[in-house]
C-alpha cells in the first residue's frame, strides 16, 4: 500500500501553524468573502482543517484525506490537491499582508495619497497631506521609517500630477524631502555601522571602510541632532571586550535619551545593553546573573521585550534560565505567572510546564521534574527540545544517587539521539552540539558503572576533553557533574 502524502511536508502546514487563534478565525472570514477569494474549494478546505487546528499534526490529516473530502467521487489526483494547498497558502500570505497594511495607519495614508495623485484628485490629496503633516509634526519620537515617510510625502507633493506649475511652494517640498532623506540615511547608516563594528572577525579593510563611512556621517551629523544617532555612535565605539566603565556610560546615556527615542530604538538599545551584559557574563563575570534577570524584568515592565504585545518563547526561556541560575526562585515563579499569558496562546501550556520544571530542577527536585515532563506532550518545538534536554539531565541526576535508573537513563539517551537527528529545522552544527552532550553523558555514566575504571585519571581526562569542545550543549552542567564525581 503506497504511503500517504504527509500534510506536514507542505508549505501550507508551516503557514498555518504560525497563525494565532484570532488570525485563524479572521482567515475563515477572509476566505468566505468573494472579494478576497473566488475559489469555493479554499473555504471548504479551511472548514476541513478546522478540526485539526492549531497544530495540524493528527496522523489522519493527509493530502489523500483532504482530496477525498473535497472530491468524494473522484480518484485521488496529487496535482489537484497540491494546487489547492498552494492556492490556500497564497491566500494566507495575502491575508497576512492585508493585516499588516491595516495595522499601519501611516502606510495606509501614503498608499491612499498615491492613489489620489494617480487619479488627479488634487483636493483630496492636499487634505490627506495636511493630515499626515500634522501627525508628523506632533511626533517627537521619530523612527527611521517616519523620516522616510516624510521624504515620500514631500516627494509626492513636489511631483504630483495635478499641480506641477505651483513653483513658489515647490521648493520647500524639495528641501523637506532632502531633510527627511538625510535623517533617514543618518539614523539607518549609524545603526548598521554600530551593528557591523560589533561583529567578530572583521577584516582590516572593512574596518577602514566603516571609519570612512563614519567620517561622511559626521559631516551630516554636524547640522542635525538625533538622540538615537548619538547612542549609535557610542555603540560604534564599543571595545572588543566591553568594560564596566563603557557599559555604565552607554546605560546612563540610554536612560538620559530614553524618552526621545522611537519605540524601535528604545528596544534596539535595550537589547544592546542586555547582550553586552550577557557577553560579560559569558566572559566569566558570573555575578551578573541576578542583574541580567532583573534587567529582563525591567524591559518587560516597559514593554520593550514585547512585539505587538507578544512575548517571544526565546525571551521566556532566557529569563527563566537566568532567574533560576541566580536562585531567584520566587521571582521566577512570579514571572511565569505574570508573563505566561503574554506568550502566543499555543505556547502557554508548554511554557508553564517547562518553566516550573526548570525551577524544580535548580532546586534539586528531580523526581518532580520527571513527573511533569513525562506526562506532558509538548506542541511547540522550542519547548519540546528544552523539555527533553531537561528530562535527560534529570534522569542523570537521579541515576547518580540511584543506580536502578541505569536502564531508563540508557534507553532515554538513545531516544534523545534519534529525536535530535530527525529534527528538520535544526542546523547540522546545532544537532552536533546536542549529540556531543549526549555522548559525554553516556561516557560519564558508563564509566561510573564500570568498577575497573580509575576514577581520578579517567574523569580528569573527560573533563579536559569537554573543556576543549567548542560545539556542545550543557557544557557547564557536565563539568559540574564531573567535579562532583571527583570530589566524591
Amino acid at each position: 500500500m503506497p504511503q500517504k502524502k504527509s500534510f506536514s511536508d507542505s508549505k501550507l502546514y508551516y503557514s498555518l501553524i504560525l497563525l494565532s487563534a484570532d488570525e485563524w478565525k479572521q482567515l475563515g472570514r477572509w476566505l468566505q468573502s468573494p472579494w478576497c477569494n473566488s475559489n469555493k474549494k479554499l473555504a471548504e478546505s479551511y472548514n476541513l482543517l478546522k478540526r485539526f487546528a492549531p497544530d495540524f499534526s493528527a496522523k489522519d490529516l493527509s493530502k489523500e484525506y483532504l482530496f477525498g473530502k473535497l472530491y468524494p467521487e473522484k480518484e485521488y489526483n496529487d496535482r489537484w490537491i497540491r494546487n489547492i494547498l498552494a492556492e490556500l497558502n497564497g491566500q494566507i500570505e495575502s491575508f497576512l499582508v492585508h493585516q499588516r497594511v491595516n495595522e499601519s495607519k501611516e502606510l495606509k495614508t501614503l498608499l491612499l495619497g498615491q492613489e489620489w495623485n494617480k487619479r488627479q484628485q488634487e483636493l483630496r490629496l492636499t487634505k490627506l497631506a495636511e493630515l499626515y503633516q500634522r501627525r508628523s509634526s506632533a511626533n517627537k519620537n521619530k523612527s527611521w521609517e517616519d523620516y522616510l515617510l516624510d521624504c515620500y510625502w514631500n516627494d509626492l507633493l513636489y511631483y504630483r500630477q495635478a499641480s506641477k506649475q505651483d513653483a513658489p511652494a515647490q521648493k520647500q517640498y524639495l528641501l523637506d524631502a532632502n531633510d527627511g532623506l538625510d535623517h533617514f540615511y543618518l539614523l539607518g547608516k549609524m545603526r548598521y555601522l554600530a551593528e557591523l563594528k560589533g561583529r567578530e572577525q572583521l577584516t582590516a579593510e572593512l574596518y577602514d571602510e566603516l571609519d570612512k563611512s563614519m567620517q561622511l556621517l559626521n559631516s551630516i551629523k554636524a547640522n542635525t541632532f538625533i538622540p538615537a544617532v548619538e547612542l549609535y555612535q557610542l555603540k560604534y565605539q564599543e571595545p572588543i571586550q566591553p568594560t564596566e566603565e563603557y557599559y555604565q556610560h552607554l546605560y546612563q546615556s540610554y536612560l538620559e535619551h530614553f524618552d526621545s527615542l522611537s519605540i524601535r530604538d528604545q528596544q534596539i538599545f535595550y537589547f544592546y545593553l542586555l547582550n553586552t551584559r550577557i557577553r560579560m557574563y559569558l566572559g566569566g563575570e558570573l555575578h551578573l546573573q541576578k542583574e541580567i534577570f532583573e534587567f529582563y524584568l525591567k524591559g518587560l515592565k516597559k514593554g520593550l521585550l514585547l512585539q505587538e504585545g507578544i512575548l517571544s518563547e526565546k525571551t521566556f526561556l532566557n529569563a527563566v534560565t537566568l532567574g533560576n541560575l541566580s536562585q531567584q526562585f520566587k521571582a521566577v515563579e512570579k514571572f511565569i505567572k505574570d508573563y505566561n499569558p503574554s506568550l502566543r496562546i499555543e505556547s502557554q501550556a508548554d511554557a508553564n510546564i517547562w518553566g516550573h520544571s526548570h525551577c524544580y530542577f535548580h532546586q534539586g527536585n528531580f523526581e518532580k521534574v520527571t513527573s511533569l515532563l513525562r506526562d506532558h506532550n509538548f506542541k511547540q518545538d522550542v519547548f519540546d527540545l528544552h523539555g527533553r534536554m531537561l528530562l535527560f539531565q534529570s534522569y542523570c541526576e537521579i541515576y547518580y544517587t540511584d543506580s536502578s535508573y541505569w536502564v531508563l537513563l540508557n534507553n532515554y539517551g538513545q531516544s534523545f539521539d534519534k529525536y535530535i537527528r530527525r529534527l528538520k529545522y535544526m542546523s547540522d552544527r546545532r544537532k552536533k552540539s546536542y549529540l556531543t552532550f549526549s555522548k559525554y553523558v553516556k561516557r560519564i555514566y558508563k564509566s561510573l558503572n564500570d568498577p575497573n575504571v580509575p576514577i581520578s585519571e579517567h574523569f580528569n581526562q573527560l573533563k579536559n576533553d569537554i573543556e576543549q569542545e567548542e560545539t556542545i550543549q550543557g557544557k557547564k552542567w557536565l563539568l559540574r557533574k564531573i567535579d562532583e564525581i571527583l570530589k566524591a
